[in-house]
């Protein structure tokens, strides 16, 4: 793992990320990896812009297989953590909105799957994480828990399902493989 300090900000780069990263470079075709390696972290980015409006200190970015996480050194109010956690896709949204304003359909199309993606209510992503804070607000903690995991085990297996037909009809794709590691690693890290 490869750590760094920039701007009091712990970063960490795992091996493995840089791997998955140099796969995709290596086997992209019209620039797609390199449009999606942009636009998640224009997401990225988002959410430290938001963090940083909102006076929050970041303490670690970490960029590993499953992903790239933001560790922040306070818990914020419910609002406050609303808002930084659905900027990451109001930024896919603006690069949405720039797409469709040039005409760049494979920028439009990667972001708005990042952005469904994002939204999806699995534990690791944006989508989970905002129904978990939604359900610990208005719920006990013990009902909360049992209805995110249940939600979020679900679509992450549902996720799964879709990737192994995916990886059934699509053989010959050398991306899907990598993207299927991914998912897997998700539902089964703790």
């Amino acid at each position: 793992m490869i750590i760094f300090n920039f701007l009091n900000v712990k970063f960490k780069v795992s091996f493995l990320f840089l791997f998955l990263i140099s796969w995709f470079f290596l086997y992209d075709v019209g620039n797609v990896a390199f449009i999606c390696f942009i636009s998640s972290l224009f997401h990225e980015l988002s959410h430290i812009l938001v963090l940083n409006i909102l006076s929050a200190k970041i303490e670690t970015v970490s960029f590993s297989v499953t992903g790239i996480s933001i560790k922040k050194d306070e818990n914020l109010s419910f609002l406050k953590e609303f808002f930084v956690l659905i900027s990451g896709c109001l930024g896919n949204l603006v690069l949405i909105l720039f797409s469709l304003h040039f005409k760049l359909k494979i920028v439009l199309f990667v972001n708005v799957l990042i952005l469904i993606f994002n939204l999806l209510p699995i534990e690791k992503l944006d989508g989970g994480q905002i129904l978990k804070l939604f359900l610990e607000e208005f719920l006990n903690f013990n009902l909360s828990y049992k209805i995110f995991n249940f939600i979020s085990n679900l679509f992450s297996l549902i996720l799964t399902l879709i990737m192994i037909v995916l990886i059934y009809y699509f053989k010959e794709t050398k991306f899907i493989f990598p993207i299927f590691l991914i998912l897997i690693s998700n539902l089964f890290e703790n």
